[in-house]
């Protein structure tokens, strides 16, 4: 597999809320597969990376289980006596100690009830009786969905096609809970949790193992540690910088494209220094890569180099023309 942008390991994936909360999470990580795999916040995420870059689907539905076992079975005690047994059903297929047609069977079966339950929800005019049902529907889909995912792998090799996952949807039964946080704060404290637990259950270095190196390793970039006073003048780098990563990446990249001059009023250059400077970013190898703020007035700039010792003065001189102070470089 070759050297790819973390955002486009799930292009497609899920509604346009999941789109834009994903794509603006990974972006600042260009190809750095193993930073992003080390920071991602959720750990549905963090499964889907794992099945895009291969990972064998046993191992992913086996953490699923592991997630709705930890944290979705806990918040809805009451279904515990029918969705303890499913879930021990799902482990045991995703380790072929039992048929595949058991897991297809709590599919089905689950999702009849879930839909039972929106509709439920719907109907019922008591508020509490409206959220409980809502909960259920909720908790039921996630092992559905677990289940499902599993059998269209098994009988199509084709992986995270049912969205939204076991790990999305267990935030959002624990959303509806009534715990003592707002809405957002228990589902991103959940969606944390589930990352940990996700990390522990499908760790790195099976990932590397199955990604390869040129996947795993080629995003590492080098960094240029920058300082700037200026927040405005950091965030047009820092936009310039990823979207020629992207560009690159994409093998779109073309420096006469009047559209780069948007960057340039940030700037102490002319167009045509401006155009001069772009034309050298390709040259010796050099590639944009990831860019991300560290402190309140510290960013770090990555970029790859395939040959030339003189990238990091390139990058150097660009920062510089946007009014950034490069203090110096580091690897990794």
């Amino acid at each position: 597999m070759r050297p790819l942008l973390v955002m486009d390991l799930l292009d497609g994936v899920g509604d346009d809320t999941h789109q834009v909360a994903w794509r603006g999470w990974s972006r600042p990580f260009g190809m750095d597969v193993a930073g992003a795999w080390a920071q991602c916040p959720r750990g549905s995420w963090l499964l889907m990376m794992a099945s895009a870059l291969g990972v064998e689907p046993s191992a992913i539905t086996c953490a699923s289980v592991t997630l709705l076992e930890d944290f979705l079975l806990p918040l809805v005690p009451e279904l515990a006596v029918p969705l303890a047994p499913a879930l021990k059903t799902l482990r045991g297929a995703a380790l072929m100690q039992r048929p595949l047609a058991d897991a297809n069977a709590v599919a089905q079966a689950l999702d009849r009830e879930a839909a039972a339950d929106a509709v439920h929800a719907q109907t019922v005019d008591n508020a509490d009786a409206r959220s409980r049902f809502l909960r259920w529907g909720l908790a039921r889909r996630a092992v559905a969905n677990t289940a499902g995912e599993l059998v269209e792998y098994r009988r199509h090799l084709r992986s995270y096609t049912l969205w939204p996952t076991a790990a999305d949807l267990i935030p959002l039964v624990a959303a509806s809970g009534g715990l003592p946080r707002t809405r957002t704060a228990r589902a991103n404290a959940v969606h944390a949790l589930c990352a940990d637990v996700a990390r522990s259950m499908v760790p790195g270095v099976l990932v590397r193992a199955v990604a390869g190196d040129d996947v795993w390793r080629a995003g590492q970039p080098r960094w240029l540690v920058v300082r700037f006073e200026d927040a405005a003048h950091w965030k047009a780098f820092r936009d310039l910088w990823m979207s020629l990563a992207q560009e690159f990446q994409r093998g779109l990249f073309d420096p006469a494209d009047a559209g780069w001059r948007v960057f340039l009023h940030h700037t102490n250059l002319d167009a045509a220094a401006f155009h001069r400077v772009l034309m050298t970013l390709g040259a010796n190898g050099l590639t944009p890569g990831p860019a991300q703020q560290t402190g309140e007035h510290l960013g770090r700039v990555g970029f790859h180099v395939g040959r030339g010792a003189h990238a990091s003065s390139t990058v150097a001189n660009l920062a510089a023309a946007f009014g950034l102070t490069p203090t110096q470089t580091v690897q990794g």
